[in-house]
């Protein structure tokens, strides 16, 4: 019992002066684009019309109002 005690005092000077270990978090990334969303920022920046800036949708429904009779 004796020896016992010396060893678990002996043990807890030498692990009392470690450091404590940090938790590295992970860096939080932004939240991807959607596909289709990608693609309507390429098509509005390309566009039929250079520097037209309105979107997709918009031209597409002008395209389409133009071709009723």
């Amino acid at each position: 019992m004796k020896k016992w005690q010396e060893r678990l005092e002996d043990g807890h000077a030498e692990t009392g002066h470690r450091r404590k270990t940090t938790v590295l978090r992970k860096p939080k990334t932004a939240v991807a684009p959607a596909v289709s969303q990608i693609a309507a920022q390429k098509q509005t920046l390309v566009g039929d019309e250079p520097g037209d800036g309105r979107p997709l949708w918009l031209l597409r429904e002008m395209k389409w109002a133009s071709t009723e009779s």
